[in-house]
C-alpha cells in the first residue's frame, strides 16, 4: 500500500487507487499521515475535522470517521491505523509514503553532491522532483491549516532553494 501525498491525496494498492470518500475522510488521512508513526490525539483531530467550537458529538464522528478508514486501509491483514489511549496511530514504513521518499531522495542527492558527484546528485535530485504530482496535500488543504506546527512540505522547499542556490 502506497500512499500519495504530493499533489491529491491518493492510496494505491496492487489492484489500483482506493476510493477516499468525503472531505472528512481525506482530511483525518491527511493528518494521520503528516504524524505517520506518532500518536495524533484525538483533540487534535477533532479540532482539525470540525473546528475549535466542535459539539459535544465530535468524539462519536470522529470515532465513525475512524472506523470508516480503517476498513478500507488493510495491508495485507496488517493493521495500520491503531488506536492508542489518547488518539490515533497510522502505522507505516517510510517507503510507503512519497513524502518520505522524497525527503530521502532529497538527502541522498545532498550526500551525492557533497561527495563531488554531481551528475549522481542531479539525477536522484530529478526522481525526487518526479515524485511531486500538484501541490501537497492537494485536496486536504483545509487540513494544512489546521496543523501548522506540522509543515513537511515547506522542507523540500527549503531544501530546493539551497539546492539550486549551490
Amino acid at each position: 500500500m502506497q500512499f500519495r501525498v504530493l499533489g491529491p491525496l491518493e492510496i494505491e494498492t496492487e489492484d489500483g487507487l482506493l476510493d477516499l470518500r468525503g472531505a472528512k475522510q481525506r482530511a483525518l488521512l491527511a493528518m494521520l499521515l503528516i504524524h505517520a508513526n506518532e500518536v495524533v490525539s484525538r483533540d487534535l483531530l477533532i479540532e482539525g475535522l470540525w473546528g475549535a467550537g466542535a459539539g459535544e458529538r465530535a468524539a462519536h464522528s470522529l470515532e465513525a470517521q475512524v472506523s470508516r478508514l480503517r476498513k478500507i486501509l488493510h495491508d495485507g491483514g496488517r493493521e495500520l491505523l491503531l488506536t492508542r489511549p489518547t488518539g490515533y496511530q497510522l502505522s507505516l514504513e517510510a517507503e510507503q509514503v512519497d513524502l518520505f521518499r522524497f525527503h530521502q531522495l532529497l538527502e541522498q542527492a545532498g550526500s551525492e553532491r557533497e561527495a563531488g558527484a554531481p551528475d549522481a546528485a542531479a539525477a536522484t535530485f530529478r526522481q525526487a522532483l518526479a515524485l511531486w504530482r500538484g501541490r501537497a496535500f492537494e485536496d486536504a488543504a483545509a487540513t494544512r491549516s489546521s496543523c501548522p506546527s506540522s509543515r513537511p512540505w515547506s522542507a523540500g522547499t527549503r531544501f530546493v532553494s539551497a539546492f539550486a542556490a549551490s
